[in-house]
């Protein structure tokens, strides 16, 4: 199957921002001297995409002199790749008057980061499709068929950049390729790259925390220059005491009963592939006459034509996954497939 290149062009990628709560809450509040030293946070969370991938977790980092300066609690990002980029920033600062006082935090209790990668140039290839119909138990078999050759489309490029900015550290590959290549259920390089995060906690908290510790919020596909935003709604996990709960655009990650979180942790995962996007303009006629029900071939008063459009999620009424509307429909509908719910 020879394909052509088409106009369409441009860059595939990704972003999300990436949310740490309660930086400050790690540490016992113990004030009987000597006190012990702080605690990292345990919080930790990633996301991957057209671009590549990255992991977030947070450490402290003690530069010592005389007297000792203050311990730096530092977000670090680490890109996925051989050798791995890693970068880091420092957040907040733990320090005591005196071996013998209490530690005090200095620095923000949230922080938040952006990630975003693209692959760019891409480019949109065709391809007329040749082969026999498939068969199937009632499927299409006359080469008169409207799928019979159709066309097939696949990404691909002869020269690109995968790009990855993780704010705390960023990387570019240069000189990539991508041959386009189709194959069915969205095998071959005929689908963007889906979206994946992941929240959790490692190793287990040693001190009392509840409520929200995390949140991703505003994932988005970038396809050509148009954003998708990504929803989670329907979402639910519950594991170790705690929860990670879709609420509409963000991922966020609750601990309910802190003692119940094993001593490896606990984590939550959720990928969304590509929205499939199509643009209906359904007219359906008559012997030359549009049915639209306000007249019919010869006169008078004729019936509708009618179409089952495909639904995203079930009706709430019905259960139908198809919607039954008449002639002419005009719409855009986008399609998005989740790891969770139907």
């Amino acid at each position: 199957m020879a394909f052509a290149r088409t106009t369409k062009s441009g860059s595939l990628g990704f972003s999300a921002d990436l949310k740490f709560s309660q930086l400050d809450e790690y540490t016992p509040d113990i004030t009987v001297p000597p006190p012990p030293p702080p605690n990292t946070p345990r919080i930790y969370a990633g996301a991957s995409g057209p671009g590549g991938s990255v992991v977030y977790d947070w450490y402290l980092y003690a530069p010592g002199g005389t007297p000792p300066d203050p311990i730096q609690q530092r977000l670090r990002g680490t890109i996925g790749g051989m050798p791995p980029t890693v970068g880091y920033v420092t957040v907040g600062t733990w320090q005591q008057e005196t071996v013998l006082d209490p530690w005090v935090y200095t620095g923000p209790t949230e922080y938040t980061v952006t990630c975003t990668g693209s692959m760019a140039t891409m480019y949109l290839y065709k391809a007329r499709d040749t082969e026999p119909m498939p068969e199937y138990e009632g499927g299409p078999s006359s080469p008169c068929h409207p799928l019979h050759l159709g066309m097939k489309y696949a990404w691909g490029s002869p020269d690109y950049d995968l790009t990855l900015d993780a704010e705390v550290c960023s990387r570019t590959l240069s000189d990539q390729s991508m041959t386009p290549s189709w194959a069915a259920s969205g095998g071959g390089t005929t689908d963007i790259s889906a979206v994946s995060v992941w929240i959790g906690l490692s190793p287990a908290p040693v001190v009392p925390i509840s409520g929200e510790v995390g949140r991703i919020s505003s994932v988005k596909f970038d396809v050509l220059g148009e954003e998708y935003a990504v929803s989670f709604a329907g979402f639910s996990e519950s594991s170790g005491g705690c929860r990670c709960v879709g609420e509409d655009g963000d991922l966020v990650l609750y601990v309910d009963d802190w003692t119940q979180i094993p001593s490896g942790g606990v984590a939550f995962t959720a990928t969304v592939y590509a929205p499939i996007v199509v643009d209906f303009d359904l007219q359906g006629f008559d012997w030359g006459v549009e049915a639209s029900g306000s007249e019919g071939p010869y006169g008078g008063t004729g019936t509708a034509m009618q179409f089952d459009v495909p639904r995203n999620y079930p009706d709430p009424e019905t259960g139908s996954m198809v919607d039954q509307v008449s002639t002419r429909f005009v719409e855009r509908r986008t399609y998005w497939k989740y790891s969770w719910g139907p």
